[in-house]
């Protein structure tokens, strides 16, 4: 009887804890009364059939060994049949990136370093790979250790959380693995004036310059509460709405915040009356510059309240009695000059400028007309240093030596 046999399906690279059934494919007759034999001794927990010369077992850690080239004699009477095929056991390189997802900086070296955990060892001999089909690591500046599977580098690419695909080569005993990642900047935020000067009952909105592509951005307003009528969105910095109060300079820091970090700005808002009044020309004034001017005439208010009042017919008592009441000539004012020392957190005070109120609570402070005693409909005061004043003149002095003192009066 002639015939030939083969293992087709050789090289055969099998892992530790397997069930195994090596078989043969025939060519040419039947192997009806063959005997079969091996060249050398399988790995511990495989066994040859010698009657259909197919090989089963159970790998074990002791079945660990190299690949190697296995010859199967197939004798029948005064025929011999011969096949080969190779063979190698070794563990299955089970390894995770257990820290996954992963969020990185962009520009900024890999720290810490993404290194994976091993469910055995690492041993020498492990080849890792990056398997990904969407985008590699080398793709965005980041490096794959290919003994260890560590991965460093410096990104050099923002991109949203993707999945990478690594694989682990024990002897061509294959395990491959996953991890998330993503690279992001810092966050950052800018609006294009620093200070708002918003009309009472006019629509407001007032948007970042720049907004953040990530989707994991939030945005947050501390410091004084928003004017009565705006809101303020977390999603996009925007501040909207229709303010409704008037209200003094108030400062508010804005921060933009991701898994990277916290950028932090600050804006100044005020509220000012709504005047219906068609602006008039004024004589002998800049260009372009109007006495019913809000700003002009608000500056204007401030610097007249600003002249001590006449406390002439006031009496030593009472003035000491208006000093104890915060009445004084040292009391805050809304343009006041004095800066809020205070160490308490939950006050609110001047900025160091003196112009604009710094808020560290909820609490909205108001200045009234009627603190500076001014008549008619009240409304808030407030000054504002860059109004530049119109209409006023230093006044025309000349110093003439006589002999005497300066002014010289009759």
């Amino acid at each position: 009887m002639s015939y030939t046999f083969e293992y087709t399906d050789t090289p055969y690279y099998l892992s530790t804890g397997k069930s195994v059934n090596i078989t043969k494919t025939i060519t040419g007759g039947s192997d009806e009364g063959a005997i079969y034999k091996i060249n050398r001794s399988l790995p511990s927990g495989l066994t040859l059939n010698t009657t259909n010369g197919n090989i089963t077992g159970n790998t074990l850690f002791s079945s660990i060994s190299i690949p190697l080239t296995y010859t199967i004699d197939a004798s029948f009477s005064s025929t011999n049949s011969y096949a080969s095929f190779i063979l190698g056991i070794n563990f299955l390189p089970v390894f995770t990136y257990t820290d996954t997802p992963y969020i990185r900086e962009l520009n900024i070296p890999i720290y810490p370093q993404i290194i994976p955990t091993y469910l055995i060892s690492n041993l020498i001999g492990i080849i890792y790979s990056d398997i990904s089909t969407d985008i590699s690591l080398n793709n965005i500046g980041l490096i794959l250790n290919t003994e260890n599977g560590h991965i460093t580098g410096t990104p050099n690419t923002i991109f949203n959380p993707t999945i990478f695909y690594i694989r682990a080569n024990n002897n061509e005993v294959i395990y491959d693995t996953s991890f998330n990642l993503s690279i992001q900047e810092l966050p950052s935020i800018t609006y294009s004036n620093d200070l708002y000067q918003l009309i009472q009952g006019k629509n407001v909105n007032i948007l970042p310059n720049f907004v953040q592509s990530q989707t994991n951005v939030t945005y947050k307003i501390e410091g004084c509460k928003l004017p009565y009528g705006l809101v303020f969105n977390t999603t996009n910095g925007e501040i909207s709405g229709i303010p409704t109060i008037l209200t003094t300079f108030r400062e508010y820091k804005i921060s933009i915040t991701n898994t990277i970090g916290i950028t932090i700005t600050s804006l100044k808002l005020n509220v000012i009356k709504n005047l219906s009044i068609p602006p008039v020309p004024g004589n002998n004034f800049p260009s372009n510059t109007f006495l019913t001017n809000p700003e002009i005439a608000m500056r204007r208010k401030a610097e007249i309240l600003n002249h001590k009042q006449n406390s002439s017919r006031i009496t030593k008592k009472q003035y000491i009695s208006l000093l104890t009441k915060g009445n004084g000539p040292l009391a805050n004012r809304v343009w006041g000059n004095q800066s809020d020392n205070s160490t308490n957190p939950n006050t609110t005070g001047l900025s160091q400028d003196g112009n604009t109120l710094v808020c560290n609570s909820n609490s909205i402070i108001s200045a009234p007309t009627s603190s500076s005693n001014v008549p008619g409909p009240i409304m808030n005061l407030y000054y504002n240093p860059n109004t530049p004043l119109v209409g006023y003149k230093q006044p025309n002095r000349q110093k003439i030596n006589i002999g005497m003192k300066w002014p010289f009066f009759k």
